[in-house]
Parts: structure tokens; sequence; C-alpha cells
């Protein structure tokens, strides 16, 4: 430490204390009854005492050393003294001791701290006091322990080795993985990714300017601080710099009266001044692209290029063609003072965006670059940050291929036209041949079809002919046999027979005079079909038809039930219904359901009704069995409904072809 008089006193751990006054350095431990004692930590007070903390405990110097007894306090490891005037001593095992002028007060895992190994001490402007333990860093104030930092809020590791406060109020702490940047919640880690020579911090210290000096094992670092106090860069001192006592020791620094700072390392105590630097500022490094290959092979560049730069031989102007895109770049750059420091930084303009981290690899290759214009720049530095004066650089240009050209791609589009053309005209052409083979084809099956049809026609106009003209002799046949029957019953039965084959002659009839087969107009069929019945029951009296239906055609399937149904329903009729009245109708109305597939038809007259006793009769009974069966076979359901008359109310569904 620095004592008020400016003296340097040094502890070591086997030649005991050293002062040294600015010319001369003496072994206290021989010229005083201190003895060789294994210091490690020196304080002065701001009474200007000097307290020497030792492995055995402490000896309090103020123009005689005193011995100073306090039980249980050995293994020092810090001394520090507060606004207040208070002594905190940190040891080893102990916790803290704290000395307030009279007496001695402990603070332990006893009654605050969880870690009795205590290595550093800072006093913030607020005046609570930090203490750095082997469990992390604690906070006093007000008489006690009243925050606890470690690992869960941001320290990298729970050692907290030193610390101390810059000039904007932030804590520094050093640890054993990293330096430790308190931002008032919370602590932030600077390591070797940051630019630390290790992240193993045995020292941590600040000069007058602001500067963080931080003592590792493998060297010195200077964090240089913005006037905001963020972190502006981070400078590395080892052997190269002057700093020849590499390793520092733990927590062995401090400032002299003069603003130098003093460093303890295992090779000696070292002084700097930070208005200077540690060695003469060194020359900006020399840098020259000295090779470039293709394919990592050596290439006779003069038949590339006409023009050579002078000492490497290497092409101005250089293009190369398409394939020729693997290149390798070696560079060089010297430094008269730090040759061995030299490492580099590079781009490739038009292929990278930002410039590659400094390394010591003096060549980089580029391989599959696409056709266009480059510029290769490298720029070299020292481990100090000094750059050289401008980067390197070599232009270069990778032709595209032919392919690539406009006139070649507009030959292809001219190409590619003339291909669809073609191709659409060959398309159009087959096309137009295919229609004209199809015409043709239409042309001979529709010919065929038609004289198919006609054929078809003319055989099935036949075939109704002679269906209706047998039916006809057959119904004439009857007719004959009915003029021998005397009995009123069987000439009846007759003529009921005779109304059934005209029923289906009918059919035959309508199919023959048409030109739809498949269909038969119910309409007209029904008028033929009441028009037959009343020729046959030679009724003198006025019969209207009322007709309401919905349905224009059935099938030949369909009609030959329905109509034979119709027929018996309404010879009934002329035969029971109108006898009292003078003034017949007949009504049929015919509806197909809204739902389903299912036709609802309803027969009936406006006459008396049919007598019970004829009801029961023989004829009659057969009548309406008949009627039953042919509802059947309609995949139907027939009714009489109770009104004025008789009526009757048929469902079915019409039957397929």
């Amino acid at each position: 430490c620095a004592d008020k008089k400016g003296n340097i006193w040094i502890g070591t751990s086997t030649h005991g204390i050293f002062r040294y006054d600015g010319k001369t350095v003496v072994n206290i431990s021989k010229t005083s009854n201190i003895g060789e004692v294994e210091a490690r930590c020196i304080f002065s007070d701001s009474k200007g005492n000097v307290w020497i903390g030792t492995t055995k405990g402490i000896t309090k110097f103020d123009g005689s050393f005193h011995p100073i007894s306090i039980p249980g306090c050995e293994n020092i490891r810090a001394i520090f003294e507060d606004k207040l005037g208070n002594i905190w001593i940190g040891t080893r095992g102990r916790g803290v001791f704290i000395y307030d002028g009279k007496d001695w007060k402990q603070l332990n895992s006893q009654n605050g701290l969880n870690n009795d190994n205590a290595y550093s001490f800072v006093q913030d402007k607020k005046g609570k006091l930090w203490i750095g333990t082997g469990g992390g860093v604690f906070v006093y104030s007000d008489g006690k322990i009243n925050k606890h930092y470690s690992v869960n809020e941001g320290l990298c590791n729970s050692y907290a080795g030193s610390m101390v406060i810059d000039k904007f109020g932030t804590i520094w702490v050093g640890t054993d993985n990293c330096v430790a940047r308190f931002d008032g919640n919370k602590f932030l880690s600077i390591t070797t990714k940051e630019g630390l020579t290790s992240g193993t911090v045995y020292l941590i210290n600040t000069d007058n300017f602001g500067n963080i000096w931080v003592g590792t094992n493998k060297g010195l670092d200077r964090i240089a601080l913005t006037e905001k106090g963020e972190i502006e860069s981070i400078r590395n001192y080892g052997k190269d710099e002057g700093f020849k006592g590499i390793e520092c020791n733990s927590r062995a620094t401090c400032i002299d009266l003069e603003g130098c700072l003093w460093f303890g390392t295992i090779k000696g105590a070292i002084k700097f001044d930070p208005k200077e630097e540690l060695v003469r500022k060194p020359e900006m490094p020399i840098l020259n692209i000295t090779d470039i290959k293709l394919f990592y092979d050596a290439v006779e560049w003069q038949k590339h290029s006409d023009t050579l730069s002078q000492w490497y031989a290497l092409p101005s102007e250089l293009k190369l063609a398409h394939d020729e895109n693997h290149l390798t770049f070696y560079f060089s750059g010297i430094s008269k003072t730090l040759p061995e420091n030299i490492r580099y930084s590079f781009k490739l303009e038009g292929f990278d965006k930002d410039w590659s981290p400094y390394d010591e690899l003096s060549s980089t290759t580029y391989s599959n670059l696409p056709p266009g214009k480059y510029r290769f720049l490298v720029k070299a530095s020292t481990k100090a940050g000094i750059e050289s004066e401008a980067p390197a650089e070599f232009s270069f240009e990778i032709k595209a291929p032919f392919w690539t050209s406009w006139w070649f791609l507009l030959l292809c589009v001219i190409g590619l036209c003339g291909a669809i053309y073609v191709y659409n005209e060959y398309r159009k052409r087959k096309h137009e041949l295919y229609l004209e083979r199809l015409e043709k084809i239409i042309k001979q099956r529709t010919a065929e079809i038609v004289k198919q049809r006609d054929e078809n026609e003319i055989l099935l106009k036949e075939v109704h002919h002679r269906v209706k003209n047998n039916l006809q002799i057959i119904n004439s046949l009857i007719n004959i046999q009915s003029d021998y029957v005397n009995d009123p019953k069987a000439s009846e039965l007759f003529r009921e027979i005779r109304n059934r084959i005209r029923t289906i002659s009918l059919v035959h009839e309508k199919l023959y005079k048409s030109t739809d087969y498949g269909n038969i107009n119910v309409k007209e069929y029904v008028n033929m079909l009441v028009e037959n019945l009343i020729d046959t029951y030679s009724i003198n009296k006025e019969i209207s038809l009322k007709l309401d239906l919905e349905v224009q055609h059935f099938n030949l399937n369909t009609i030959i039930p329905l109509g034979l149904l119709l027929n018996e329903v309404i010879s009934n009729s002329f035969k029971y219904a109108f006898n009292e009245i003078e003034d017949g109708l007949i009504e049929i109305e015919l509806h197909k359901s809204n739902v389903s597939d299912e036709y609802t038809i309803i027969i009936g007259d406006n006459g008396k009704g049919y007598d019970q006793k004829l009801l029961d009769s023989e004829n009659s009974t057969l009548g309406l069995e008949l009627i039953k069966i042919l509802a059947t076979q309609l995949n139907g359901t027939i009714e009489r409904i109770e009104k004025e008359g008789t009526y009757y109310i048929l469902k079915f569904k019409p039957l397929k072809d």
C-alpha cells in the first residue's frame, strides 16, 4: 500500500515486509521487531497508521510496530477503513471483525454472513459497505446485512476476491471466472469473449483517469470507460508490452500519491504511470497481400494480365472465367516492435457483409464465388490495437458464363417462343384432324342409329298394330259368343271382359299412333277409356268427366294396370251410380308427392253409391277383388273414401320399364 508520506509498503510470503521511499528499499522485518511474517495485506488509514495483516494476526504501525490482540482474529485477507473511521478486517475462516476505535465486533455466518471467508471491502456513495466473500457479495448498512448477491443475481462465480468502485459509483468485482460489473440491479459478466486475457482475476483497481485495471493469471488488462461509464475498449498488457510479471498476486495493488499504479506479481512489484505508455508507441504494421492461389495451386498470373505488381507479381484488373471461382489469399503484416503479435481481419466486398474477427491466420479461402466484381480487403493489428494505416486490397472480376448473357437469354426466349408456336400449331392441326375423324365417325354412327331407330319404330308400330288387331279379334269373338248367351249375368260378364280387353287395346292403339313409345299421355288415354265405356253401357244421360291430372305421362308397365283399375271403377259407376240421376259426374285426380316418388289418384262419381246387396253379389265381389289385385301390382293400396257418391283413393309407385 501507499502511506501518507508516499512510502510504498510491500508484503511478501517468505521475506517479511519491505518499504520503498522512492529511492531505497528497506526490509522492515530485519530492522524492527515485527519479524519475517507472511504478510497477506497492508493498509494505510486516514490517520497515517499502517495496518499489516498476516497469517498470525494484525500489526499496527504508528511510528513503531504494535501487535493487535484480537481473540480468534488470524489469517487476515483484507483491511479497510470506512467513512466513519471504523476498521474492517476480513479473515479466512473467521468472518469479519469491525473496530470502532474502542471495541471489536465480529460478523460471521452466525449473524448475517453465509460464508466466513472475507476477501475484500468497498463503500458506496450511500455509505453502504460491500463485503466480498467466498459465497458472494454482501451489503451491510444500518448495523446489519441487508442484501446478498450470488450467482443468481449475475455473479459468474461466488468467489468475490477483489472489489473496486469507479468514479461513476459502479462496483466492479473480480472472481475466478470473470469481472462482474454491477448495473444497479444485477451483475453483468466481462470475460475473455469481451477481451480479457483470462477469467481468473486476482486483483482489480482504478486509476485517476477512470480506467479499470484487472490483474489475472495471464497478464494485465485495462478497461477504458466512456464519459457515461460504459465500456469503451479493453487493452491487454503482457511481457511484450513491458508487464514482465505476467501472473498477478491476490489484491496486490495500490495507487500512490503521484497517481502511479503498483501491481504485485509472482516476479516482483511493478510500477506503472497511466500517463505514459509501458513501452514506446509501436509502429503501425506494414501489410501486403503476398500471393493468390487458384484451387490451392500456384498460378502464373502473367498469363492472365499484362500488368503485375512490383513485389509479389500479382495481376491487376484480373478477370477470371466463371469456373475459376476458388481463390486463396495470402497476406503478411510486419511490425518492427511486436512482430509476433500481428492479427488480421479481412473482408471480400461483393460477398461479405462485415469484416471477419481478428485472427492470427494469414490466409483465407473463398470457394464457389458467383460471377461479379470483387475487392478483397485485409487489415492488420497488434494486440495493443495498433492497426495498419490502410487495408491492403486486391480487385478482380469473375465473368459470367455465356448462357447468362442477355443475347443468349434473348435467343433462348426466341427459341422457346418458336418451339411453343410450332408445338401449338402441331397440336392444333392434330386436334383438327381428330375432330374431322370424330365428326366422320359421329355422322356414320348417327346414320346407323337413325336407320336402326327407324327400323325399330316400324317394327314396334307393327307389333303394337298386330297386338291391337289381335285384341280386337278376341273382342269380336267374345262379342259374337255373347250373342248366344241368354243368361243376363253371363252377358254382363262377357261385357266386362270386352271392356277390359278394350282397355288394353287402347294402350297399344295410342303407342301405335305415338312417336314416344316409352310413355302414354294419361289425359288422352283416360278420355278415350271413358268414351269407350259410355259407348259400351249406352247411357243416355249427360255424363261429365272432370280431370285434374298433374302427371302427363306413364310408361307401358304402369299405364296398363292403372287403365284396368280405372276401367273397373268407372264401369261400376256406369252400372250402378247414375240410375236415379240425369246428370252424372266422374272425377279423376292424379297428384305426385312432393317428398317421395309416390302418386295419389282419386276416382269416383256423384251417383247414389253402391247398394249393399250389389256389393255382396258375386259380380261385384269379383270386380272389387280385381281392383285390389291391380292396386297391389302397382305397389300401392286402395281404399274407399266416405263421401257422397262412390270414391276411391289409390296410392302407388310407378313400375319401372
